[in-house]
């Protein structure tokens, strides 16, 4: 992408107590090679804990209803006139170059992303433990990116009128922006063979959310890939000098 072509990205990241695995969340966003602008959506108390730690735009507003909270994050975005929105959950990390990879697909798609993702296991004491997965359903759901790491075009925002969340739902909201999108004639693509854009959920039960490792490694909608990795390994090529920024959260 030539310097004339640059697109101006927004990144909008709902948070929720889960302070430190947050803030490195958006440490790496922020080290993004390809600049983007950081919008965090949470509390008060989220803003104290994870906002005022790290480089953001903050909105403070309550959790629930989640659906709402997301869309006060997008709204506000919309303020600043991005070309390309991006969405990223509080405890999934993106690798550094993920940006510069994924944005040249969306001159020709509406919405680009990964539905292949990396899950990390966290506990106190314990050998980290990685799974890889994607949707049991594959055939159904192939052109369905997952929820965080995907970008949104500016094109599609405005054919929805930027109104892409449930405001009273918490949960499914990544299938009514699927939704919302297809409707108003959006296209999807998925890239899983990007090399080196990589997603990493990081997960610990202790944390008690409902997308909790065992959840995930147990769920009846996702599909497990059979990867025989080396955790650590794997981390350090992905995210060089994380292995102990991750045993350090918990």
């Amino acid at each position: 992408m030539t310097k004339t072509e640059t697109l101006k990205v927004v990144c909008v990241v709902a948070v929720h107590r889960r302070y430190k695995v947050s803030i490195e969340t958006i440490n790496l966003l922020n080290k993004q090679t390809y600049p983007i602008t950081i919008v965090v959506v949470g509390s008060e108390a989220d803003k104290k804990n994870i906002g005022e730690k790290v480089e953001c735009l903050f909105v403070v507003h309550k959790n629930l209803p989640l659906g709402k909270k997301w869309q006060a994050g997008l709204d506000y975005a919309r303020g600043l006139s991005p070309d390309v929105v991006m969405v990223c959950g509080s405890d999934t990390w993106v690798t550094t170059d993920w940006v510069e990879k994924m944005l040249p697909y969306t001159k020709t798609h509406d919405v680009v992303g990964k539905n292949c993702f990396y899950t990390c296991n966290v506990l106190p004491n314990q050998p980290l433990e990685i799974i890889k997965r994607t949707y049991k359903d594959y055939t159904r759901r192939k052109s369905f990116p997952a929820g965080s790491g995907r970008l949104i075009s500016r094109r599609v925002l405005n054919k929805v009128d930027w109104k892409l969340f449930p405001l009273n739902k918490n949960k499914a909201l990544d299938g009514y922006c699927w939704a919302q999108i297809s409707s108003a004639g959006g296209t999807h693509l998925v890239i899983n063979e990007v090399e080196g854009a990589e997603l990493l959920g990081i997960k610990s039960t202790e944390w008690g959310t409902i997308t909790s490792f065992n959840k995930l490694k147990n769920s009846r909608n996702l599909l497990d890939l059979g990867t025989s990795l080396e955790p650590e390994r794997w981390i350090e090529e992905n995210f060089p000098g994380y292995v102990s920024v991750i045993k350090k959260l918990v």
